[in-house]
């Protein structure tokens, strides 16, 4: 609110003269005769002097600031010292807490714990949070941090690369800041003639969440062209395996080439073959799988056939396969109004869907992609790493 001064208009007073005249009644007699006053015999009526009167001035209504984090020290990348900052126009501190995240390429994450993940703030405003909780946190390339009533409890960030809704709109204020570091680039290699991204990570991330590396160790063309995806143990970490297609390849015919037997792979063990694009949310991110995987229980159906979302019910066929050692073949036609799913080994079909919901994603940005994974992170039930051979993927243009 702006300044404001109200003034009192002055006000001038006069003095007032009354001449008060007799009168006499006739029975008196004759009064003598008064000489006529002249002008020097009356005096002249002084007027009264205006009193001088001084503008009121209201005092300044006090202007609040608003609530606002600021962040007294950052730390440099790599560095393990704690984050603080302060709050300020927040009357009582005690009412407010600060959540925490960091960010990678590949999300963000909560600190400093999944069961405590909020910092409370002193008295005077001030607060620090430990932000380096996790082996690879220091190399953090960014930091958010958001004022939330106590009563409201932050969202539980697990590498997701959005923020929910719920926590942006309850927030009093938010800063995120950028530190500065050199751009990591990612690992490329050629496969079936195509260049693909190898997804490394530094802290467990999605699908799983698990640690994705992108050595040679998990991740390798060997000299016949085939590629090798590996879930190896290192230095107390299950280190998974994804490739990435740097180009979009839309509707088509997509068909992947196996090696390797992978009807027995470990229950904790996931082998997908997919499409995915991380800017159409609003199309389920053109997400379209083929799976091995028993979601972690031993008698379950080894494979399904996906087209996002799965919940629901008819976007989704589970089979149990059962292969031989020689290789066989997954694929999708992809079109505008159907995706058509087969499985093959030699000239036998081992399964067939063709999919015509109201959920076929139209083509976009997406790309394809084949992880290698653990289920909920999981170790293998049997405690030994897992290898998968492509011999070859195909994409086959529509007519």
């Amino acid at each position: 609110m702006g300044k404001r001064r109200i003034y009192l208009a002055p006000v001038v007073l006069f003095g007032t003269l009354a001449l008060l005249v007799a009168c006499q009644p006739e029975s008196l007699p004759e009064p003598t005769a008064v000489p006529t006053p002249t002008a020097s015999t009356v005096p002249t009526p002084t007027a009264v002097p205006s009193p001088t009167v001084t503008p009121t001035v209201l005092p300044q209504q006090e202007q609040s600031s608003p609530p606002e984090i600021e962040l007294t020290f950052v730390p440099e990348y790599g560095s393990e010292d704690n984050l603080r900052g302060r709050v300020t126009g927040v009357e009582n501190p005690a009412d407010y807490q600060i959540a925490v995240f960091i960010g990678f390429a590949s999300g963000w994450w909560t600190k400093p714990y999944w069961d405590s993940p909020s910092t409370s703030i002193a008295a005077d405003g001030t607060w620090e949070a430990d932000i380096t909780t996790g082996e690879n946190d220091a190399q953090a390339a960014q930091i958010a941090v958001y004022l939330l009533p106590t009563e409201f409890d932050p969202p539980l960030m697990r590498g997701e690369k959005v923020f929910p809704v719920e926590l942006v709109s309850n927030a009093v204020t938010s800063v995120i800041v950028e530190r500065e570091h050199e751009e990591e680039t990612m690992r490329v290699i050629r496969f079936s003639g195509l260049r693909w991204q190898v997804k490394s990570s530094s802290v467990p991330v999605g699908p799983g969440p698990n640690v994705f590396s992108d050595s040679p160790e998990n991740v390798w063309v060997d000299a016949d062209g085939q590629l090798h995806l590996k879930i190896t143990y290192r230095d107390g970490y299950w280190l998974c395996a994804e490739v990435i297609a740097e180009q979009s390849l839309g509707y088509g015919t997509y068909v992947f080439h196996l090696a390797s037997r992978v009807d027995r792979l470990d229950p904790n063990a996931v082998l997908g073959m997919f499409t995915w694009d991380t800017d159409a949310p609003e199309h389920h991110y053109r997400e379209i799988d083929i799976e091995f995987a028993r979601w972690g229980q031993d008698n379950a159906d080894n494979m399904q056939y996906v087209v996002q979302p799965y919940t629901s019910p008819d976007n989704m066929k589970q089979y149990t396969v059962s292969l031989d050692d020689g290789p066989s073949t997954y694929q999708f036609v992809w079109r505008q109004d159907s995706v058509i799913f087969q499985s093959t080994q030699g000239q036998t079909t081992l399964e067939f869907w063709a999919y015509t919901g109201p959920d076929v994603p139209p083509a976009g940005g997406e790309t394809v992609r084949i992880n290698l994974w653990l289920f909920n992170g999981a170790a293998p039930t049997d405690g030994q790493e897992i290898e998968v051979v492509f011999d070859r993927f195909e994409f086959i243009p529509p007519e």
